[in-house]
């Protein structure tokens, strides 16, 4: 193809691409989060001002990170969301290709194909692309967010893989500025940040080619992230769980079995992308041994960038560790990563014409295959969500309002699903944004029960009290949350039997697991967590309820377990004079 035919091939994929974002965009429905800043605009009118004291209120009272400010401006103005978010995707595979290759992308078909294989690979490689690309709240906080965070490393990597250029003063605030919204983004990616510039900034230093805006950039990113991770709001957030586990308690209760099983999930949500490029390094390999050629090694350089970029996904993910949650939507930045250090393997591997148009074809298949299940997925999402707004628009005031449950009601690999489906966002819809009674959703009985709450030994567990916060968290105003168990213990004072209780201060939890030593076998609960009142300790077992000696042994209690009577679950009962609480299992 002649260079002409490439710079045209080139743009009409870039328009292409910029196309399918902003149908796209277009096609967004209101879901979940979106409602909340719908409410903020109703009363506000959009504008500086407002937005600082959004932020403002954000900061010291719910989510701190810049992303939720991103997410109001997209909610407020349309005008922004359908310019501005379909440039921030399209920037997406020029920010990853200059992490990875320390160079603009050229208007050339071998550059072409590189950034579709980025593209395909990074909808691979990510759990959720429907959902992290078109759901708003998610988009902004993570694919925007870290989107910004890799534009702060891109001049770092320019400068360093070229000469040394002249100090120029204007870039100075810029970068300070750009360093300081990167380290506002997220928790999780900002450790790794940090590490990585301070990388960055010693190469600099040590080739002589350190300048101020270098160190402006720094200084940003590690003025920004404190600022985040201390906030007020961090307090606030998920019930405040983060008041209570701080990094090394999460750590240290997840321990290596935890932290090996977060790697895992990013393994097994990564598989399909890990897949593909086996699958094209088997064909590489192949196509080798067939022509009896031999294996060209790629330049020391090459080698250590892709290194250095996995390690880098592998850090984000560590540092997973340290986080109260650790789900699908986090694993996007070291997803990127990862991409990126795939991308200069498959440069290599693209030396041979067999392997490149096998891979290249592939990726035409599997983006023509996401376009098609977006477009048609929103589309349809879009036109029953506008159905909704109509209904509740033109609804009597004060009357019962009867609406049709989404085609794609679950939480899929494309879409959020039906958030009506969870009865407390409708009676907040309904309260705050329209004059409506009440709303009933079709199919209602199916989706109007409570997400099971967790047991209680999930709640013994960093994912089962995750899940009981951000349940408080959800219902707005609450001030007490109590999980009482049933037919479990046959009191004859009637206590009731709680197994946790949650007030603004935090929670109560009797903490008990099984023990064994030397003295026998024993339900060992930590001291800290056992009821102030005590006057009475059960034990469950066999069919029989009896009365128990609890005794303190160092910093724990322990109630023993008698297996003569039978072997079998056994579960202890803790009893103040006016509750009990369930304290542990064997």
């Amino acid at each position: 193809m002649s260079s002409r035919g490439q710079h045209k091939a080139f743009f009409a994929a870039a328009v292409g691409l910029w196309l399918l974002f902003f149908i796209q965009a277009v096609n967004t429905p209101v879901l979940l989060d979106d409602w909340f800043q719908l409410r903020y605009w109703r009363d506000h009118d959009f504008g500086p001002s407002s937005l600082w004291t959004y932020a403002r209120f954000n900061y010291f009272n719910y989510n701190p990170r810049f992303g939720e400010v991103l997410l109001a401006i997209v909610n407020g103005s349309q005008a922004i969301h359908l310019i501005v978010t379909p440039l921030v995707q399209l920037a997406v595979l020029p920010t990853v290709f200059v992490i990875a290759f320390a160079r603009w992308p050229r208007p050339t078909l071998r550059d072409l194909q590189l950034l579709l294989f980025i593209q395909t690979m990074i909808w691979l490689v990510i759990p959720i692309p429907g959902i992290m690309y078109f759901y708003r709240p998610f988009a902004t906080n993570y694919l925007w967010a870290f989107t910004i965070t890799l534009a702060l490393f891109v001049p770092y990597r320019l400068a360093l893989a070229g000469a040394c250029t002249r100090p120029r003063w204007w870039p100075v605030p810029v970068m300070l500025v750009l360093g300081w919204v990167a380290g506002m983004c997220n928790e999780h990616t900002g450790p790794t940040a940090m590490l990585a510039m301070a990388g960055l900034v010693c190469v600099a230093w040590r080739r002589q080619q350190l300048r101020a805006w270098m160190l402006a950039g720094m200084i940003g990113l590690y003025i920004g992230y404190p600022m985040l991770f201390f906030a007020p709001g961090q307090s606030v957030r998920y019930g405040g769980i983060a008041a209570h586990y701080t990094p090394t308690r999460l750590l240290a209760d997840r321990g290596i079995i935890g932290c090996l099983e977060i790697f895992r999930d990013f393994i097994v949500e990564a598989r399909l992308a890990l897949l593909f490029f086996v699958a094209a390094v088997v064909r590489y390999l192949w196509r080798l041994y067939l022509r009896g050629g031999r294996f060209a090694p790629p330049s020391p350089r090459t080698v250590v960038d892709a290194i250095v970029l996995a390690a880098a996904s592998a850090a984000i993910v560590m540092t997973l560790c340290m986080s109260p949650m650790a789900s699908d939507r986090v694993f996007y930045a070291s997803g990127v990563l990862l991409v990126a250090a795939l991308t200069i393997a498959a440069q290599h591997l693209f030396h041979e014409p067999v392997v490149r148009r096998f891979v290249i074809s592939a990726c035409v298949a599997v983006c023509a295959f996401h376009a098609v299940r977006f477009v048609a997925t929103y589309a349809e999402l879009k036109a029953e969500n506008d159905a909704r707004l109509a209904i509740l628009a033109a609804a009597p005031p004060g009357s019962v309002v009867h609406l049709p449950s989404y085609k794609l009601a679950e939480r899929s690999r494309w879409s959020y699903g039906d958030d009506f489906a969870q009865p407390w966002l409708r009676d907040y819809v309904v309260a705050e944004l329209y004059d409506v009674a009440h709303v009933e959703l079709d199919h209602a009985a199916a989706h109007d029960e409570i997400a099971p709450l967790p047991t209680y030994r999930e709640l013994q567990t960093l994912t089962g009290r995750f899940l009981l916060a951000t349940e408080i968290g959800r219902r707005n105003g609450i001030a007490r949350f109590t999980v009482h168990a049933r037919q479990v213990f046959d009191d004859p004072q009637h206590r009731p039997m709680i197994v946790i209780a949650w007030t603004p201060q935090g929670y109560v939890f009797v903490d008990g697991r099984p023990y064994d030593d030397s003295r026998g076998h024993f339900i060992r609960v930590s001291a800290a967590t056992v009821p102030p009142r005590l006057e009475a300790t059960y034990m469950i077992g066999c069919g029989d309820v009896y009365n128990v000696d609890a005794f303190t042994d160092g910093a724990h209690v322990l109630v023993p377990v008698d297996e003569r009577r039978c072997r079998g679950p056994f579960t202890a009962i803790m009893c103040e004079p006016d509750r009990c609480w369930v304290a542990g299992w064997y």
